[in-house]
């Protein structure tokens, strides 16, 4: 079983697709959050009634009713040195979940280009996955799961301001998949 620790940015452009994070469960129970990841959850942008877009505040006790991740801490001295030299070029969070998945042989979650750089910059070979990549693993060769793609990737666009770059492998499918 593959082990994910997921940035904020990815676990947030995942509730926005989905409107929750419940379809986590159906690829696994191997997600993880580090702890300042836990603290960056202010809020996500959702639709009103009347299909306005509105921010939503959402807290850490909301995201764990949905999907129980495991909190991970840095436990070792190579955790936290790995992290205070990645917290020069990334985020706090980016900066603890990359040196957690390092260190402890998970794949990370982020769809920006900076965690990637560091990595190479840092010799790391971490596993790197995006938003797409997670989206299609869990959708797979479930039919009903493909179908409802589109619309995800719609929702994932507006709400989560989210497209892959330029540069990225899967922008071309996210593209096709959002004007489906």
């Amino acid at each position: 079983m593959t082990n994910f620790v997921l940035d904020c940015c990815t676990l947030i452009n995942l509730y926005c697709g989905w409107g929750g994070l419940q379809n986590l469960q159906q690829i696994g129970p191997s997600f993880h959050l580090g702890q300042r990841v836990v603290d960056e959850i202010l809020f996500i942008r959702d639709f009103d009634d009347d299909g306005s877009i509105v921010n939503h505040r959402l807290s850490a006790d909301e995201v764990f009713l949905q999907y129980h991740f495991s909190i991970l801490s840095l436990s070792s001295a190579g955790e936290e040195n790995l992290m205070v030299r990645l917290a020069t070029k990334l985020d706090d969070g980016e900066a603890e979940g990359l040196a957690l998945a390092s260190c402890r042989g998970f794949v990370f979650c982020s769809d920006d280009k900076p965690v990637a750089d560091a990595a190479r910059a840092e010799g790391l070979n971490t596993a790197i996955i995006s938003t797409p990549e997670l989206l299609q693993m869990w959708a797979g060769n479930n039919a009903s799961r493909l179908s409802s793609l589109p619309a995800i990737i719609r929702r994932t666009s507006i709400l989560g301001r989210f497209c892959p770059h330029r540069s990225s492998p899967f922008r071309t499918w996210w593209e096709k998949q959002r004007e489906r």
